[in-house]
């Protein structure tokens, strides 16, 4: 029911084989998708996937922070260079529309699309069509920062088989015009769909986050939530030894969060460039956390299906590490 590709998962700076954040979110139900986060490379990154820039819908920046950010001018003009001419939601804070006010007229950008541009310090809820509804949650950084919930649902109709062969209904178009919800007569009695079907609704909720040094600070919005993106910039050794400054989360305080909010599926991103590996990161989570975790990589894409499992997808390498020597 929800995908969602990682672009993206170093923390402030890229490595040879990570690049900085970009989240890119789609549902199951066709090929639009919802970018969170736009760092610098991001429309690199979207080359090396299956995305299209003409299928994007919304940009949801977190945070005033260039890690996140500094990529979207120029993902726009890609747009525009590629023939979008589809109008295009930013979502962001309001710091980030008056940069990207001056930035385009600075170089000169003219974008051939139009930008909805909304205030995510002043904006909270997006109800997008309907099967989608975005919100914007607060979290705890050193300039304001959100991530963003998305509540998707799914509805369906489902025939009872028994029913419509009691009512000698045959197989064929008028299951089909029922199954769409659509009255049909047959043997000069109406059937209306209610009759012979039930509709069945399937609801999924992710919280996709930026920066963020305290995990609880979500807790009033994790009732009942299927899956949670969250950054684990260091362990806790290591966020020890920086501080509470940089108001990041370590790998323990995240999976703590979401053992203790019993928080079904656990994905980690936004990992320090200090680490090579996340060997150390992935156990010191799995020491605290018990349920579906995953740590992302580039390339990674993670489907949250209709019963709420993590399932996931296809590793695509996005960034091919540096030659030396």
């Amino acid at each position: 029911m929800l995908r969602v590709t990682f672009l993206g998962t170093s923390a402030g700076a890229p490595t040879t084989h990570r690049n900085v954040s970009g989240i890119a979110v789609g549902t199951t139900l066709g090929p639009d998708w919802f970018l969170v986060d736009a760092g610098e490379g991001t429309q690199h990154q979207v080359l090396g996937s299956a995305l299209s820039l003409h299928r994007l819908r919304m940009v949801f920046i977190t945070h005033a922070h260039g890690d996140h950010c500094l990529g979207l001018p120029g993902l726009l003009a890609s747009a525009g260079m590629a023939g979008r001419t589809a109008p295009l939601a930013v979502w962001a804070p309001r710091t980030i529309a008056t940069w990207l006010d001056q930035t385009l007229a600075a170089t000169t950008t003219h974008l051939p699309y139009e930008l909805d541009v909304r205030h995510a310090d002043e904006v909270t809820t997006w109800p997008w069509d309907d099967h989608v509804t975005f919100h914007a949650r607060p979290l705890r950084h050193r300039v304001p920062s959100h991530a963003l919930e998305v509540d998707a649902s799914v509805t369906t109709r489902r025939l009872d088989v028994n029913v419509l062969d009691g009512l000698g209904v045959p197989r064929g178009p008028l299951w089909g015009r029922l199954q769409s919800g659509e009255p049909v007569v047959h043997e000069g009695a109406t059937i209306a769909p209610d009759q012979v079907s039930a509709v069945h609704t399937q609801r999924r909720r992710a919280i996709v986050g930026g920066d963020n040094g305290d995990p609880a600070i979500l807790e009033p919005y994790v009732e009942g939530l299927d899956l949670l993106v969250h950054e684990a910039t260091y362990t806790a050794t290591v966020a020890a030894q920086v501080g509470d400054w940089p108001m990041h989360s370590s790998a323990a305080q995240v999976a703590t969060f979401a053992e203790r909010c019993a928080i079904p599926n656990l994905v980690l991103t936004h990992f320090s460039a200090r680490y090579e590996t996340l060997d150390d990161l992935a156990a010191e989570a799995s020491e605290h956390y018990h349920g579906t975790l995953a740590l992302a990589r580039d390339g990674d894409t993670y489907t949250l299906d209709p019963t709420g499992t993590l399932q996931p997808g296809n590793h695509i390498v996005l960034r091919q590490p540096a030659r030396r020597g």
